[in-house]
Parts: C-alpha cells; structure tokens; sequence
C-alpha cells in the first residue's frame, strides 16, 4: 500500500493509510513518523512510516565462536521453522526443541533495533534478562533463545 504505515501490536500485522498519533490526536503523514499506544484491546502500537526503513545487516556469534551474518529491510526472525513467505529473513535453529517456530524477532523501530519476543513457551532472554516487551537492541548484546545464545553486532545500511 503505497504511502501505508505498519502498525506492530504485539501479535497483530496490519497496514493503515494516514495513521493518527494517538498521543497527540493527530493524523501521523509526516516520512519517519513514529507513534505508540494502546489499541482498545490493550495492546501496545507502534506506528512506523515503512519509507523512513534502512537495510541492516546483522552479525551472530554463538559461544562457539560460529558466525553467521544476515541482512533484512524491517524484520528478522529467529525460530525453529523454516521460513514461511517469500523474502523472511530466519535464523532457523531447528535442532533445539525449546525454541519456537516464530520464536522472537529483531525489527528496527526509530532507527534503532529491537527485539521482541512472539509468545514463545520458554521466553526470549536479552543480557541475561527475560523481555516482556520489545526492547532495544545493544551492540554486542547477548541473546538466548531455547539453549541457544548468540552475541549480536549490527549496522544499518542506507
């Protein structure tokens, strides 16, 4: 939808035409705006306008020492499925059985990453701490999912 904006409310993905700053009481068409609150359902929204979007790359190291890079435009996965659309970008870690199939993702919000865990069973850890809302993501920050742990290097590309 050109000109839409996406809208994050935890488990629920829509696009919206013209969103409203539901702090301010006003239409949100500015590029870059970015606006939160609560759906009448009591869920957090982020309000984020897609053409204010950079690309990221994003490197993950395991306690092994393993590195693997990726490189997404808004979101990245990280589960036990394989990827489910055309495009997702996954870290698929399908041999640990804790882990979900959409276990948590990595998305930017503000021109920062963030990472949100998607209901998983046994939770998304972020410095050793559980999250329980999307949280920013710190330079060499340390993420576990499941048995598995990564640290985390990223920059965004233009």
């Amino acid at each position: 939808m050109a000109g839409g904006r996406r809208v994050e409310t935890g488990r629920l993905n829509i696009t919206v035409r013209n969103g409203v700053d539901v702090n301010n009481q006003r239409y949100g068409d500015a590029k870059g705006s970015i606006f939160e609150g609560l759906t009448p359902f009591g869920e957090r929204t982020v309000l984020v306008d897609e053409d204010s979007r950079s690309s990221w790359t994003i490197m993950l190291e395991d306690a092994a020492g393993k590195r693997k890079t990726y490189t997404f435009n808004y979101e990245m996965l990280i589960g036990r499925t394989q990827p489910q659309n055309k495009g997702e970008v996954k870290l698929v870690l399908e041999n640990d059985g804790s882990v979900s199939g959409r276990h948590c993702k990595i998305y930017e919000m503000g021109g920062r990453l963030v990472i949100m865990d998607m209901g998983s069973k046994n939770h998304t850890y972020l410095n050793g701490m559980q999250i329980m809302q999307p949280t920013e993501l710190s330079q060499w920050g340390q993420i576990q999912v499941g048995k598995s742990a990564f640290r985390v290097v990223y920059m965004a590309k233009n």
